[in-house]
């Protein structure tokens, strides 16, 4: 069975980063939310390919949320986890 995780979680836009260009069928582009709790956590997501353009319009500080999928693996005995945005909408 091949499960695919979905997660959404609500924060202020704290930080958007650049797209960057892989490679020739890859570009990314980070951006961290700031939840608010008791205890404030700071998540990195990524966005790719034709999703980049997502968090084009929004402002630092402002009240989003955030679809994303939880992916993961495994390059040369390291492991890797990425939080792969697809939504990015006001909230």
């Amino acid at each position: 069975t091949n499960q695919i995780m979905n997660f959404s979680v609500k924060g202020k836009l704290h930080k958007v980063f650049e797209s960057q260009k892989v490679s020739d069928k890859l570009e990314i582009r980070d951006f961290v939310i700031k939840t608010e709790e008791q205890y404030p956590q700071y998540i990195k997501f990524q966005l790719m390919n034709d999703k980049t353009s997502q968090v084009d319009g929004f402002s630092e500080g402002q009240n989003i949320e955030v679809s994303f999928n939880l992916r993961g693996r495994e390059n040369d005995g390291k492991f890797y986890t990425n939080l792969q945005a697809w939504k990015v909408v006001s909230n």
